[in-house]
């Protein structure tokens, strides 16, 4: 073997010792970043999980309004509640409190008490009461899920014959002119409640002609 050779020789081996090396050092640099990377990654994802959790949080944080109303509207005690509650925040953002009563006695001496009565001119009353079928109301969503033409009829039949016995009660116990004007008003507080009364003409003309009720929703009681 002559000297070219065995110099050739020796430098491929050198060349792939220095290879190896240089491999070699890659691999443990390459295996320590990764290591170093760990704990990055490791709090990376504990502060997702603390966002997902707060995130949860929030959601239930949210719900439980929701829920209360769901479960306040359960009742039928605790709805007429919630139609008297809305009132009261609609009347209380629009007039000063000298302008309104609670609980008024519109006929002197009967111990019927409307729920709010406004104050005019020359201590004229207007009664105005807060009246919530929610079961006929929600009967009646329920029917318009399902699509089921007839029980949205009956519904629709139940929920106005409940509206006239209200428009009678309101009627009979708080209109009473000179000391009351000769109308009283019914407020229903779901807006899709009164919305449901006003497609019917005729049984608002109804209300009007023989019992001088007014319906009004939220946002024409305040209009």
């Amino acid at each position: 073997m002559d000297g070219i050779t065995v110099l050739i020789m020796l430098s491929i081996a050198i060349l792939a010792l220095l290879i190896f090396i240089i491999f070699r050092s890659s691999k443990v640099d390459q295996t320590k970043k990764t290591d170093e990377s760990l704990p990055i990654l490791d709090r990376s994802f504990e502060r997702q999980e603390t966002k997902l959790n707060d995130l949860a949080d929030q959601l239930i944080e949210f719900n439980k309004p929701l829920d209360k109303l769901n479960r306040y509207l359960s009742g039928g005690t605790q709805a007429g509640k919630f139609g008297e509650w809305s009132l009261e925040s609609i009347i209380s953002d629009i007039l000063p409190t000298n302008q309104y009563e609670k609980n008024a006695e519109t006929i002197s001496g009967s111990g019927k008490r409307v729920e709010f009565a406004i104050k005019l001119p020359e201590g004229l009353l207007m009664p105005i009461d807060a009246k919530f079928p929610q079961e006929d109301y929600i009967r009646l969503q329920n029917a318009y899920e399902t699509g089921d033409s007839a029980s949205v009829e009956l519904s629709i039949k139940s929920l106005l014959q409940n509206v006239k016995k209200f428009a009678k009660d309101i009627s009979l116990k708080y209109i009473d002119p000179p000391n009351t004007t000769d109308f009283g008003i019914m407020f229903l507080p779901i807006e899709g409640l009164f919305a449901e009364i006003v497609r019917q003409p005729d049984m608002i003309a109804m209300l009007q002609r023989e019992y001088k009720i007014v319906v009004t929703g939220p946002t024409t009681l305040a209009a």
